[in-house]
């Protein structure tokens, strides 16, 4: 139960937790506390810094009319809890600041309590507990010297709290010097720089600190050119020691405030983030005609074929709901239908579709398991050197599964031959129709690279298991592009195969010569309209 009394007097089962805050200092009788904690018995330090003192065990200090600012900021306590302005009421035989020291007369790590009546004792988290042959707050071989804690003719505990105390038979029990952030003849207030309850150092890095027992360590007024609450940031557009250098970035949302390395904004890279890293970006927005226009600025344009009658049809309006305010449409595929990038073009230059690693390949499609080919689907391969494909397969390791494929042509070292790393994800037809052939739109995105693992496959944003991942020790090895096709397709196998053509719809067909981000990942699949 608590009680209020006079000014301010804080009472728990009639144990005083905090003395009584008044225009002068209070005195108790009784042993001092170690560490320049208060006595045993209460020593009230007067004014606006409020109360302090302990009785069987408990002590407490600091300004009685503190806010709620510093109290909800956390006043640090060991062994207590956050009493009213952000200090520390103690658990039995705990004392000061923190409450991370022993109260007099208490002893150990637990800080119990002598068993030596008015005696003095071994007291202190490293004391013993063993009594003294002196009373409470005396010392030495007649006992008339003051025990350390304790001032004055009588031994009376020093009124210091946060400090080393003044004591002996001739001292006057203030502070001959404070702890750490601490100020005042009895260390009760806080230092310049210092704030709240246990007078922790300010945040405030290149500004005026809201500093004092209710401040909250923040800057009031930020020095010139410092920015941010703590005065710690570079206004925008700016980096450097004092902020004087200026961000060379095209499409950044900012820059290190340390190197001046650029922050892209999502789509972009590059050191000035003013480049894409598109090699081929097909929207499949014709609404008519026998091309696919590259939006990359690369002019990789690919043309409608067929081995069957009629070419890939234009589906106005047939996009994904997330992308309907800014898409017009996709391209409509029947079995036998593709998109070519032919090398033999005069003056197309696939060795921007062909780097050797670290490229990422995203497409939007919807299909369903009846519209699979024999052995599934393709969505887009460079020849038969990499493979984006869904498949189903009757005999082998996925046998009686579906799958979500990336394939990688890669040399392996040990068997000394060419050979595939496969990352797969897995199907069970006896599970039923897998999300990814529910007829639905999904985006999915396939990554090669040369670090661990080498190929990684995201369905509608998020990562997908490889359920087989064969050759992934030389996953990371790069491409090889040799003897297997040489042109890039969307919808068909790229090095004469019958059994992977695609039929259903598909969209957004982009070739990075990067490795996109989980954010760029993500925001695709969310239907957002990367540059350019």
């Amino acid at each position: 139960m608590k009680l209020r009394m006079g000014a301010r007097c804080l009472v728990l089962l009639g144990f005083v937790i905090g003395g009584c805050g008044s225009d002068e200092a209070k005195t108790g009788t009784g042993g001092g506390g170690r560490d320049g904690s208060a006595g045993s018995t209460g020593t009230g330090a007067g004014g606006s810094t409020g109360g302090a003192g302990s009785s069987g065990g408990f002590s407490g200090a600091g300004n009685s009319d503190a806010g709620s600012d510093a109290l909800e900021a956390g006043c640090g306590c060991v062994h207590g809890t956050c009493a009213e302005g952000g200090t520390c009421a103690c658990d039995g035989g705990f004392a000061g600041a923190t409450c991370s020291v022993c109260a007099a007369q208490h002893f150990g790590s637990t800080c119990q309590a002598c068993d030596c009546g008015t005696r003095g004792c071994n007291d202190g988290l490293t004391g013993t507990g063993a009594c003294s042959p002196c009373p409470i707050g005396f010392t030495g071989t007649s006992c008339t010297d003051c025990a350390t804690g304790y001032f004055g003719t009588s031994c009376q505990p020093c009124t210091c709290l946060n400090g080393i105390c003044n004591g002996t038979n001739t001292g006057d029990g203030t502070c001959s010097s404070c702890n750490t952030g601490w100020n005042g003849s009895n260390c009760t207030s806080c230092a310049a720089g210092y704030f709240g309850g246990t007078c922790q150092g300010c945040t405030c890095q290149h500004g005026t600190c809201k500093d004092g027992l209710t401040g909250d360590g923040t800057c009031s007024i930020c020095a010139s050119p410092w920015v941010g609450a703590n005065c710690d940031k570079c206004p925008s557009g700016t980096w450097g020691t004092n902020c004087e250098q200026t961000c060379a970035c095209v499409h950044a949302t900012g820059c290190d405030q340390t190197t001046g390395a650029c922050q892209c904004e999502l789509g972009w890279s590059g050191p000035s983030c003013n480049a894409t890293g598109l090699g081929l970006y097909w929207k499949f927005d014709e609404t008519g005609g026998t091309v696919a226009t590259d939006s990359s600025g690369n002019n990789l344009t690919g043309s409608y074929v067929t081995t069957i009658v009629g070419l890939p049809t234009p589906a106005a309006g047939a996009v994904p709901a997330s992308m309907m305010s800014w898409d017009p449409a996709s391209l409509s595929f029947l079995q036998g239908q593709a998109v070519q990038l032919s090398s033999m073009d005069g003056g197309v230059d696939l060795s921007l579709v062909k780097p050797l690693n670290n490229f990422s390949i995203a497409v939007w499609y919807r299909t369903g398991t009846a519209d699979l080919d024999i052995s599934g689907s393709e969505l887009v391969s460079m020849g038969d050197h990499y493979i984006l494909r869904i498949g189903q397969y009757t005999t082998g390791t996925a046998a009686n599964n579906w799958s979500l494929e990336f394939n990688k042509y890669i040399f392996n070292s040990e068997t000394n031959r060419n050979t595939y790393a496969q990352c797969w994800h897995l199907a069970s037809k006896e599970a039923g129709t897998p999300n990814f052939l529910d007829g639905g739109w999904h985006h999915v995105v396939a990554i090669a690279s040369n670090t661990a693992p080498g190929t990684a496959l995201y369905m509608d944003g998020a990562p997908t298991v490889c359920d087989i991942f064969n050759n992934n020790v030389y996953a990371t090895n790069d491409v090889i592009y040799a003897g297997l096709g040489q042109d890039f397709f969307v919808g068909r196998h790229a090095n004469g195969q019958t059994k992977y053509d695609f039929q259903g719809n598909i969209d957004e067909v982009r070739f990075y010569d990067r490795i996109l981000s989980i954010e760029e990942i993500r925001a695709l699949a969310q239907g957002s309209h990367l540059p350019p």
